[in-house]
């Protein structure tokens, strides 16, 4: 008797769920799939400051076909070796959906500095279909990238 109720609550809290969900409108979700610094020596101005690449991969995931993205901006900030901050922003134009997509940042980073940790935001704007309300997405990826070679530190 208490499996058939248990059973019955199962269903009828799935049910339930799979409804709301039905029933939720359309939205566009980013997917922060993979952050990368490159350490390669980048061109610099001796005593001065060098840019650094990070590579990110990203996906623009629409739950439904009325949901379109119409602005995204990445923004990178990271902790420094030196123990000052790091902020560089970007907007994105390249918003094809379900594909991955690589992009590129340049970080100046003063020579012989580091960038230890990062946190990277995806923060966009989307329309559903027939409406003109502008609805907010983003999504955000924080980690640490690997210390640089021997070779490269002061």
């Amino acid at each position: 008797m208490m499996r058939k109720l248990m059973l019955s609550l199962a269903i009828t809290m799935t049910l339930s769920l799979l409804a709301v969900a039905a029933q939720a409108p359309d939205r566009v979700n980013i997917v922060i799939n993979s952050v990368n610094i490159n350490r390669t020596p980048a061109a610099s101005m001796p005593g001065k400051s060098r840019t650094v690449t990070v590579d990110f991969q990203w996906l623009c995931q629409p739950t439904g076909p009325k949901a379109k993205l119409v602005m995204l901006e990445a923004m990178l900030e990271t902790e420094n070796t030196d123990g000052k901050s790091s902020t560089v922003r970007k907007k994105l134009g390249d918003w094809t959906e379900n594909k991955p997509i690589d992009t590129r940042l340049d970080l100046p980073m003063t020579e012989g500095v580091f960038a230890k940790s990062f946190s990277l935001t995806l923060k966009g704007k989307f329309k559903r279909e027939g409406s003109e309300e502008l609805m907010e997405t983003s999504a955000v990826k924080r980690g640490t990238f690997p210390p640089p070679p021997p070779s490269t530190r002061k």
